[in-house]
């Protein structure tokens, strides 16, 4: 009984850092989707005709990663 008990919270707690590690992987998304959303409001703010240019450079980033 005791045991089982145990083995509930165990399993509970290692299901809880799964969805923790997951939440914390979908902020790291958010962010560098918000990130990206920022260079391209400055891209079209300062220099629409670099915008190219800087879509490249995004794209190079994210062949590096």
């Amino acid at each position: 009984m005791i045991k089982h008990r145990l083995h509930k919270q165990r399993r509970a707690h290692r299901i809880e850092m799964m969805i923790q590690r997951e939440l914390a992987r979908a902020e790291t998304i958010l962010d560098q989707n918000a990130q990206a959303m920022r260079v391209l409001t400055m891209a079209l703010d300062n220099e629409p005709k670099g915008l190219a240019k800087v879509f490249a450079e995004i794209e190079q980033k994210g062949k590096s990663k």
